[in-house]
């Protein structure tokens, strides 16, 4: 053999290795649905709010639930401990830390005079009189609450303290912890809750299955004292999620594995073109991990399952290079790799770059799973070409095979279907189409909700559920995103916020627990009205004499200190507002303010800047419609171009019209069935018409371009049926997405087999005026 047709091989032989040893150090898996949400179109708003869902993924709820109280206290606490000990736990926190009280109260004492509750703030700005403050003053000091003598001398209206107890609203959720420990006593039973915060990513699949493991243990310890133990927290999601993804791409991996099996061997009666087919399938999907993990530093367990589904199409190119080789060697005593890829070379290329063609387009969304699934697919479906075109000719020798004339019977059967009369007509084609367009519009009712892209646990929600129920959990799921460029800039505008939302005379609901950052460090500003304020009650005769009746000496402030934000570095604050404070990214400061169960009527003040409402689930779903009217864009856009293109380089306009009206016919059949039968529609099920246009195109151009139409349809059948088997798998999913695109992606695909027959009547009507032209010759 010639040294020009070795080095190919070679070439890509060493790419396979080079493919295989690069996955083997970089191989990252995630399964975290917030990698499957799109982007905000800001770099620096994306930065942070994963800044703040990192810190939220790490932690995780424990509540332990018994009726025996001293008994719940005793084992949990023993499991916990013994839970703390783990490399991959950061911190548990299950009772209360008094010295975190006490380096509050040090590090803040000194600014005590500028500092106000949200309470005694209002009470002096509705002017509500010396006597509210020598009331509260009297229920502190006769109440269950006590002080020494030194704090009565520093804070003797308790001012100071209240604002210190104000602390408690940062707090979600309700519990007692008058014995030290998170406890809820609850409908007849005693609940302890335990806040996990873990070392490492929750997303790391290493991760999640040690501390699963780690928390089935604790459970079983737990059940054995009949106490029982919920959880919820990204982790566990996580882990779930995983495991489904990879029980998904085995299945249909598998399934598609089984029917490449049976196909190749029912054909081909002969182990070596199933060997060579696995083989070439397998490096191909190894070049399309490669290659996407390259591109994306990690490939997502969504895009692998779908990525699995290019075993059943790139088989395509497998059953092309075998039918052909084995009729060929029937049919002749001699035949060469090279007659074979003579003969379909072409007929690969045109169906690769069709493909590739449709995949590339789910790039253009901008969605960035999609150009995951893009990447892996056309790479995976290149690398199993090159394998059919550069190892099958120089390893591969086909045998002549006598059974394959019998399924040449049945495709010259399946050609000519009463279906290729009926659809031969092109104006009927498109006047079909443009009934189910009209169809289509009235019966489909698209959903564009984010959570379809995940099926959760019903027993991890329960949990949840059970958790929030009992803790009085308060938290929603909407946030104002706070950005200026310092530190001070944010808690000032922040405050501004509050204040403009405070003055308002119809206040929502959701503004009355509303507390931020700046309700505890306020700005100079407010300090300094908070100061005067101070400084006037104290000086008020009233005062002095409720305080001389107590033997107090009235001590007025004469000079303030003030409070710079600088102290929200220090680490005791650090922790309080780790939730909120979210750091700097690029030349921005950032925090978050959380917002109750509902974030309706929200207005922000005119010529605001730097805030931005945050609902992950509303907004990803609403740029998921977005999404969706770009890719119905994208798929009208592809229509024309295909056409235009094969008008131009191929045939005539009203044959290209007819090569692309037929897959696309099958795909708005397999739109108006899934919305009939109840499938989930979305963004994704116009990415499968899509895909079922591209591949349906290749059926239709393969066996326009054939000289022999059985052996082509035989490949197809072949492949189709693979296609069909791997997509089809996938409506077996628990996902709502992956149930509607492979059922639709099955569907249209069988349809474009049956329907693609009626293009041969261009090649027939093209044979018949040749041989009219021979005989007038």
């Amino acid at each position: 053999m010639h040294s020009n047709k070795i080095w190919p091989r070679i070439l890509w032989v060493l790419v396979l290795v080079t493919c295989v040893l690069y996955i083997s150090k970089n191989f990252k898996i995630e399964s975290s649905i917030l990698k499957l949400l799109p982007k905000y179109e800001a770099a620096t708003t994306n930065a942070f709010i994963e800044k703040a869902t990192e810190k939220v993924n790490k932690q995780v709820v424990l509540l332990a639930s018994s009726e025996h109280k001293n008994q719940l206290l005793a084992e949990f606490k023993q499991q916990l401990q013994q839970l703390q000990e783990s490399a991959l736990i950061q911190s548990i926190e299950y009772q209360v830390n008094p010295e975190k009280f006490i380096q509050v109260y040090q590090l803040l004492s000194p600014f005590r005079h500028n500092l106000l509750s949200f309470e005694d703030k209002k009470a002096f700005e509705t002017e509500m009189g010396d006597d509210y403050f020598i009331h509260q003053a009297q229920q502190s000091l006769y109440g269950l609450q006590q002080a020494s003598y030194e704090q009565l001398l520093a804070d003797p209206l308790f001012i100071f303290q209240r604002y210190l107890m104000g602390f408690s609203q940062l707090n979600v959720m309700s519990f007692d912890s008058s014995e030290q420990y998170f406890l809820v006593n609850k409908n007849g039973q005693h609940h302890m809750a335990a806040f996990v915060e873990l070392k490492d990513s929750a997303f790391a699949p290493a991760n999640q299955a040690q501390f699963v493991t780690a928390l089935n243990e604790v459970r079983q310890q737990l059940t054995e004292k009949q106490i029982d133990l919920s959880a919820f927290g990204s982790v566990l999601y996580a882990h779930q999620a995983y495991q489904d993804a990879k029980h998904e791409i085995s299945t249909v991996g598998l399934g598609s594995l089984i029917g490449i099996v049976l196909l190749i061997l029912l054909v081909f009666r002969s182990p070596f073109p199933l060997l060579f087919s696995l083989l070439s399938i397998g490096l191909g999907l190894l070049v399309a991990l490669a290659v996407t993990l390259a591109v994306y530093g990690y490939v997502h367990a969504f895009a692998m399952v779908f990525g699995a589904t290019i075993a059943g199409v790139s088989i395509d190119y497998c059953f092309h290079y075998l039918t052909e080789s084995a009729l060929l060697k029937s049919a002749e005593q001699k035949v060469t790799p090279q007659m074979v890829l003579t003969k379909i070379r072409s007929a690969l290329l045109i169906g690769f770059l069709s493909s590739a063609t449709v995949y590339l387009a789910f790039m253009v969304t901008g969605y960035e799973v999609l150009g995951q699934i893009s990447v892996f697919s056309v790479c995976g479906l290149a690398a199993v070409l090159l394998n059919v075109l550069l190892i099958f000719p120089y390893f591969y020798q086909a045998k002549a095979i006598k059974q394959q004339q019998q399924f040449l019977v049945f495709t010259g059967r399946w050609l000519n279907n009463p279906l290729q009369q009926v659809f031969q007509n092109v104006w009927l084609v498109l006047l079909i189409l443009a009934a189910l367009l009209a169809v289509s519009v009235m019966v489909v009712k698209p959903n564009d909700d984010v959570r379809a892209l995940q099926k959760l646990s019903p027993k991890l929600k329960q949990q949840e559920q059970h958790i929030k129920q009992v803790l009085s959990w308060q938290q929603g799921n909407a946030f104002v995103l706070i950005t200026a460029p310092s530190l001070s800039a944010v808690i000032s505008k922040e405050q501004a916020l509050l204040n403009d939302w405070r003055n308002q005379s119809d206040q929502p609901p959701w503004l009355e627990n509303l507390v931020g950052v700046s309700d505890f460090i306020p700005n100079v500003e407010q300090q300094q009205k908070n100061f005067k304020h101070i400084q006037s009650l104290l000086q008020s005769t009233k005062v002095k004499e409720f305080l001389t009746e107590l033997g107090l000496d009235v001590i007025t402030p004469e000079a303030m200190s003030t409070l710079t934000v600088n102290v929200l570095k220090q680490p005791i604050l650090q922790q309080l507002f780790k939730q909120r404070l979210l750091g700097q990214a690029g030349q921005q400061q950032a925090l978050l303010l959380p917002l109750g169960q509902s974030a309706s009527n929200i207005d922000f003040p005119e010529n605001s800047s730097g805030l931005l409402l945050v609902q992950q689930a509303e907004d990803t779903s609403e740029l998921f419609a977005q999404f969706r009217y770009k890719s119905s864009w994208v798929l009208a856009l592809t229509v024309v171009l295909l056409v235009m293109l094969l008008a131009v380089f191929r045939y005539s306009s009203l044959e290209a019209l007819h090569l692309v009206a037929l897959p696309l016919l099958a795909g708005f059949m397999s739109l108006v069935l899934a919305a009939l039968l109840g499938y989930h529609i979305s963004m994704f099920s116009i990415l499968a018409m899509l895909l079922v246009l591209g591949m349906g195109l290749d059926y239709v151009v393969f066996l326009r371009e054939s000289q022999q139409p059985s052996h082509v349809m035989l490949a197809l059948l072949l492949s189709a049926t693979t296609t069909i088997l791997a997509f089809g798998l996938l409506s077996f999913s628990k996902v709502a997405v992956l149930q509607s695109f492979g059922f639709m992606v099955g569907v249209g695909i069988f349809v474009v087999l049956c329907l693609s027959p009626a293009i041969l009547v261009w090649t027939q009507n093209k044979s018949v005026k040749g041989g009219m032209n021979e005989t007038t010759v």
